[in-house]
């Protein structure tokens, strides 16, 4: 019997034969030299649905038979990548939370590629302390077209502030690296609409949180903490700290970050305690407590190593008796001359 005919039954999938197979005859029941008789083909039949998943006969092994493209290993460019739907979410996801990124595609151009060998030998000097090399591949990169220098500024004042010869930062790359954060500010600054809005400008809490992996892209807000850091370390830091938190709060939407009022609250503190006019004193303590409001106000939370307690100043240090080291050594000899006694 044969096969229907009907063109629908080239692409319909056969569920089960509806003439099985007759059994196999022994070897021993046919004379030798007789042809068997042909077998029948199964009908297919031509209502059968493509979409239905097939269902194989159990005579059939359940390994599929080796193909030439088996062991090959397909490399998609990102333009077919992208056409693929990417990476999924729940990928996505997993690499978020251990804070790792997507692998990077393989280059497809030349200027691709030379960018990946720049960034390889960046990586490579950094982890062989070789600082020298790394700033002079760092600044090929930033000199490239295209390149965002958001992702990379860290490591670009890292090298700043670092010399083969020490691993302190000197008075001269500090200023290096102050108007390296300075320009930053001015050429990427915090715009609301474009940037979430964080709830304090220090992102140590991020950090702790494990919300790294979900940062955007860096702004005027990252970088200002930065910068504070190295003003403080310079000769009347404090004070110029202090002028740029006040000249920064006086537009929006700056007055309403709780990070910025703690650190102000913060850095009137440690003025106040180089401080050694009484008055002025307790006019800085007074402010720092009114910036530590401020925080609770917008419901954030003041460490309390920061929060000055009534009568800290009035301790002094006694001439000769400033450290527990003095006062083992003073006991030590009077004990000496009660045995010499």
């Amino acid at each position: 019997m044969d096969a229907p005919t009907d063109q629908r039954s080239y692409f319909a999938l056969p569920t089960r034969p509806q003439n099985p197979l007759p059994p196999k005859r022994p070897p021993s029941a046919s004379p030798p030299g007789t042809p068997s008789p042909p077998r029948t083909p199964p009908v297919i039949p031509a209502w059968t649905p493509i979409n239905e998943p097939l269902s194989l006969p159990s005579s059939l092994s359940s390994s599929p038979e080796p193909s030439g493209n088996d062991g090959k290993v397909e490399h998609l460019s990102p333009k077919a990548i992208h056409r693929r739907g990417g990476h999924s979410r729940r990928f996505e996801k997993l690499l978020t939370k251990h804070s790792l990124t997507a692998p990077p595609a393989k280059p497809y151009s030349l200027r691709a590629k030379h960018l990946a060998v720049i960034t390889t030998i960046l990586h490579r000097a950094l982890l062989e302390a070789d600082y020298p090399r790394a700033a002079r591949a760092f600044a090929l990169l930033i000199r490239c077209r295209g390149i965002d220098l958001r992702p990379l500024w860290t490591i670009g004042l890292d090298l700043l502030l670092r010399k083969p010869t020490t691993t302190t930062p000197t008075n001269a790359t500090t200023e290096k690296a102050i108007e390296y954060l300075n320009r930053l500010i001015l050429f990427y600054p915090y715009r609301p609409r474009l940037h979430a809005h964080h709830p304090a400008i220090i992102s140590t809490a991020r950090r702790k949180e494990g919300d790294i992996g979900r940062m955007g892209a860096a702004s005027a807000l990252d970088f200002y903490p930065a910068l504070f850091r190295l003003c403080i370390m310079q000769p009347g830091g404090l004070e110029k700290v202090r002028g740029e938190i006040e000249e920064l709060m006086l537009t929006p939407p700056w007055p309403d970050m709780v990070g910025l009022w703690l650190m102000k609250g913060m850095v009137l503190n440690a003025i106040a305690d180089k401080e050694s006019d009484l008055g002025r004193r307790k006019e800085l303590r007074a402010g720092a407590e009114e910036c530590f409001d401020a925080v609770r106000e917008r419901g954030g939370r003041v460490p309390e190593e920061a929060v000055w307690e009534e009568g800290m100043d009035d301790v002094e240090v006694v001439e000769g008796f400033s450290s527990d080291g003095d006062e083992d050594q003073d006991d030590d000899s009077d004990e000496a001359m009660d045995d010499s006694g």
